[in-house]
Formats: C-alpha cells, structure tokens, sequence
C-alpha cells in the first residue's frame, strides 16, 4: 500500500535545463520524468496534438515537488517560471505573447495584453511568466491529499517567487480545470475581461492572469508549509558553471 504523499516529499529547483541538463545526472532523469508526468496529465485534460514541451522549457526554471523514495525521486506536482531577460538571452518572444499573437494579432485586446506586458518589462525588474502547471494523474490522490498538494504547491510559488526576486508575473488560468479560481485566490488580478482561446493546449479558454501582490492566504499558506522549502534541492546553473570553469581553467 502507498504511503500518503505528504510522508517524504522533496521540493527541487531545476535551473535552465540547457545548461544544467549538460553534466547533472538527476537533473537529466527528473527533467525526463517531469516532461512524461506533463505529458499523461496533458493528455486527461487535451487532444493528442497537445506538446508537453516548448523552447523555454531549457531556459526556464522548473520548480518540481517530489516524492522521495531515498533511491529516486518521482515527480508528482511541477511548474516553470520563465523570465523575460531569459527570453531577450535566447532570442524568443515571451510566452503570453507568443502563444496569442497568431490567432489574436490586430485585435483590439491583444493590442491591449501586448501594451500591458510592454510596460511591465520595461519597468519591471525580473518579470516572468509562470506555466506548464501540471500535478500527477499517475498517482491515486485521497481528498485530502490532493488538498495538501495544492496547499504545497502555493508554497512553492510563493517562495520561488521570493527566491529569484520576481515581484510581478503573468500566466494563464485555464478554464476546463479551474485554474483561474486556484490564481485568484492567490491575489490574482484580470488582465483582460475576456477569454482566450489557447491554441497550443487545444483550443482551450483561459484568463490572461497577473500578480502584482500575493493574497493574505497565499502568503499565510506558504509560512505554514515552509519546512518543505527549506529542505529543497537545488540543481543550479551556477554548479555547472563553477564545474566547466574548473575543466577548462
């Protein structure tokens, strides 16, 4: 019988995999893992034609909940967070941009979204963009355990958040599961009234989502599960950078 999930999790932080998936061992098993949890969860809630992966995935952060089973890690709750320098770095158009503008580009309320994510970057240090959300359907969850796993991953946000300094972001809050409601409770405000259809995820209708503040409860929420994040594992760039400086000075 399954141990409850909550009896031995590890929270990671996998940076940017293009670097980091290079030489790091683990980093190269839990990326794999985490693109085929992102995948079977996809599949519950999209069509076949729904990618799991896209470039910012290797120059995103990944912030993984896993269970630890001492000999391995699996992934049962992850997401990333892809900031803006990030996308300039490597030449790509930020996400929310990039995923509306095809289907949205000369509308009124892209022109309005395009406008807000203009000024947030040029006056918002670190701004990012949260996504890829994805929590284990390969694992049977209890009520209460899939409770707590939200409980958790709130906590992870909110202290990643704190950790790479980023005060603002943006994201999709996804209808067909309630996603949005899960952001709003976090203090999250409407860009736009309207929905959008996401092409990349099916076609699916979502709230273009912004953080300026977290909620009372966000920030309550992510003191009393601090423990776990104080515990994580850290898979950094600068690991690999301090190892290749090493084989090549």
């Amino acid at each position: 019988m399954n141990q409850p999930i909550h009896h031995k999790l590890k929270i990671v932080i996998m940076e940017s995999p293009y670097y980091t998936l290079r030489d790091n061992m683990l980093a190269r098993e839990l990326f794999g893992k985490v693109l085929g949890s992102r995948l079977v969860s996809y599949l519950k809630s999209y069509p076949e034609n729904v990618f799991p992966l896209s470039t910012e995935d290797f120059f995103s952060h990944h912030i993984i909940i896993c269970e630890d089973y001492e000999t391995k890690l699996e992934p049962i709750y992850s997401f990333k967070i892809t900031l803006n320098e990030m996308c300039i770095k490597y030449g790509t158009t930020f996400p929310i941009v990039d995923m509306l503008q095809k289907r949205y580009h000369g509308q009124f309320e892209f022109k309005k979204l395009e406008k807000f994510v203009n000024e947030k970057i040029a006056n918002v240090s670190n701004f990012a963009y949260f996504g890829s959300r994805s929590k284990t359907v390969e694992r049977s969850l209890t009520k209460e355990e899939s409770i707590f796993l939200f409980h958790l991953g709130l906590m992870a946000l909110v202290n990643a958040s704190h950790y790479f300094n980023i005060t603002e972001f943006i994201l999709f809050g996804v209808l067909n599961n309630d996603a949005y409601k899960y952001c709003e409770m976090m203090g999250m405000k409407k860009v736009i009234n309207n929905t959008v259809i996401l092409d990349s995820l099916g076609s699916c209708s979502a709230y273009v989502l912004h953080k300026e503040k977290f909620s009372d409860l966000a920030i309550k929420t992510s003191q009393e599960y601090s423990k776990y994040w104080n515990n994580r594992l850290h898979i950094s760039v600068e690991d690999y950078l301090a190892h290749s400086y090493k084989m090549t000075g």
